[in-house]
């Protein structure tokens, strides 16, 4: 099945004629400014990495067993965990 009349050889002639896509490249980002937040990136993971030490890690908090928490969902339903 072609499409207008033409033959499958002729639609393929017409997409060989296409030039192709010539990609120009477009950088966003200074050198200078690449290069401070490289070092802006480097200071903040440094300040997390210092937390962690003093702090323990993120990923898993100290846990005493006497924190109760409450949710209350809509009126008079209260969840208490213990």
């Amino acid at each position: 099945m072609t499409l207008g009349g033409g033959t499958p050889d002729d639609i393929q002639a017409q997409r060989d004629k296409i030039p192709d896509v010539v990609r120009k490249e477009t950088t966003v980002l200074t050198d200078s400014l690449r290069k401070e937040l490289k070092q802006l990136i480097n200071e903040v993971l440094d300040e997390r990495e210092l937390q962690v030490k003093l702090n323990g890690p993120y990923d898993f908090p100290e846990y005493d067993g006497n924190m109760d928490i409450s949710i209350n969902t809509s009126g008079q339903d209260v969840i208490t965990f213990s």
